[in-house]
C-alpha cells in the first residue's frame, strides 16, 4: 500500500481522460456517490455505461478507466466477463472495497470466488480504512491505496422544523438517533432490544428510514409496540429533512454487523453534523486508534453479546450525558473538526485522480 499522504501527491496535468462510474450516479443515489461523482468530474470526462453501449468505440478512443462501487453485490458471471473484456481492451479497473463481504450473506461460496477474482482483475483497490488491508490477499495488497471516506459537510440544507418540539421531547432528556435505510445487517432489532433493556424514562430513540421490505417494517413495528419513547419514521428521509433529525439527536447510534462491515458513511455523516456516535469498532473507528477518543465503541461475537454490549454502551453514554452534559457536544465538535480537515473531498482529490490514472508513485 502506498505510504504517501493524499495531500503529498501533485495533480496531473494534460488531456482529460474518460471514466465510467459504476453504479451510475442518479438523482436518487446516496450522498457518497454524488460526492464521488462531483469530485471525479473535476479531473475526468465522465461517461454513463449506456453511452458506451451505444458507442462502444469510446472504449478504444476515450475511456481510460472504470471506477467500481459495490459490484460484488451483482449476481452471476456477467459482471466478471464484462470486466475481463474491459481488461483486454486496456481499460484501467479501479474498485472501492467498501465491505468485508456483501451484507446480504447469500451464496457465500460464489461471493468469495467473485471477490477473489475481482481483486485479481482490478488494477487498483481504493480502501477507506486500514483494516481493509488485512482482508486483501497478500498478493493483492500492492494494489491498495488508502483514501479517507469523504465527509458530508454542506451536503444538506438547514433544518426546517424543530423535531424535538414536534415529538414533545424536553431539552434535558437524551435522544439517540438511527438514521438511514433500514436493512437487517444494520441490526435495528438489536438496537431496539438494547434500548428497551436500558429502560430509562428520560432517553428517547428515533429510528428513521425506509425499511428494506414491508415485512421488515412490520417486524420493527411489532418490536416497538406502544412504547412512547421509541419514535419510528419508517419512510425514505429526503435530503431536506436530514438536518432536522441530526439536530434533534444527542448521540447517533449505528449497531453495524462486524462480520461484513468495514466502513460507515453513517458514522462520517454523524461526525459531519458534529455528533458523537455509538457503534461497533469497525474499520472507520479503528483508524482513530491512538488519537483522542470522541465516540463510544464496542465489540461483540454473537447477537446476544451484541445486545449486552450495546446496552452497556448506551448506559455509559447516558451516564456521561447526566454527569457531564457538555461532553457529548465537545466530542461531536472534535469529530466535526477531524472530518472537516482529514476527510475533505478536495484534499484527497489529487490522490484519487492519480489512482484512476495509474500514476500513483511507488514507495510501498
Amino acid at each position: 500500500m502506498s505510504n504517501l499522504a493524499p495531500s503529498a501527491i501533485p495533480a496531473a496535468h494534460g488531456k482529460r481522460q474518460g471514466l465510467i462510474l459504476l453504479p451510475p450516479c442518479t438523482q436518487n443515489s446516496n450522498a457518497y456517490l454524488k460526492n464521488l461523482r462531483a469530485t471525479l468530474a473535476k479531473d475526468f470526462d465522465l461517461f454513463d455505461i449506456n453511452d458506451v453501449r451505444k458507442q462502444p468505440w469510446l472504449l478504444l478512443t476515450k475511456i481510460h478507466a472504470v471506477y467500481l462501487n459495490w459490484i460484488e453485490n451483482a449476481p452471476g458471471w456477467r459482471p466478471l466477463l464484462q470486466l475481463l473484456l474491459l481488461k483486454m481492451l486496456g481499460v484501467r479497473i479501479v474498485w472501492t472495497m467498501h465491505n468485508k463481504i456483501p451484507h446480504h450473506k447469500t451464496h457465500p461460496g460464489w461471493t468469495a470466488f467473485f471477490m477473489t477474482t475481482l481483486m485479481r482483475l482490478c488494477d487498483a483497490v481504493v480502501i477507506h480504512c486500514r483494516e481493509s488491508l488485512e482482508i486483501l490477499p497478500p498478493h493483492c495488497r500492492h494494489k491498495a491505496h488508502y483514501l479517507p471516506l469523504g465527509n458530508y459537510i454542506g451536503n444538506y440544507p438547514p433544518p426546517r422544523v424543530d423535531l424535538r418540539r414536534q415529538l414533545s421531547i424536553p431539552p434535558e432528556q437524551m435522544v439517540l438517533l438511527s438514521l438511514g435505510s433500514l436493512k437487517r445487517y444494520k441490526n435495528i432489532e438489536i438496537l431496539i432490544e438494547a434500548f428497551q433493556a436500558a429502560a430509562r424514562p428520560d432517553i428517547h430513540l428515533i429510528v428513521a428510514g425506509l425499511p428494506e421490505s414491508d415485512a421488515y417494517a412490520r417486524d420493527i413495528g411489532r418490536l416497538v409496540g406502544a412504547k412512547t419513547h421509541i419514535h419510528l419514521d419508517l419512510r425514505h428521509i429526503p435530503d431536506n429533512d436530514i438536518s432536522a433529525f441530526m439536530e434533534a439527536a444527542d448521540v447517533f447510534v449505528s449497531p453495524l454487523d462486524l462480520y461484513s462491515s468495514l466502513n460507515s458513511s453513517a458514522i462520517i455523516l454523524a461526525f459531519s453534523f458534529a455528533k458523537t456516535v455509538i457503534a461497533p469498532q469497525i474499520g472507520t473507528l479503528s483508524d482513530y486508534d491512538g488519537q483522542s477518543s470522541f465516540f463510544y465503541s464496542y465489540t461483540y461475537c454473537t447477537p446476544d453479546e451484541h445486545v449486552v454490549m450495546l446496552q452497556a454502551t448506551i448506559q455509559k453514554a447516558y451516564d456521561d450525558f447526566k454527569a457531564r452534559p457538555e461532553q457529548l457536544r465537545q466530542w461531536g465538535q472534535m469529530a466535526y473538526e477531524h472530518v472537516r480537515t482529514e476527510n475533505d473531498w478536495e484534499v484527497f482529490r489529487p490522490a484519487l485522480a492519480q489512482v484512476c490514472r495509474g500514476h500513483w508513485p511507488h514507495g510501498r
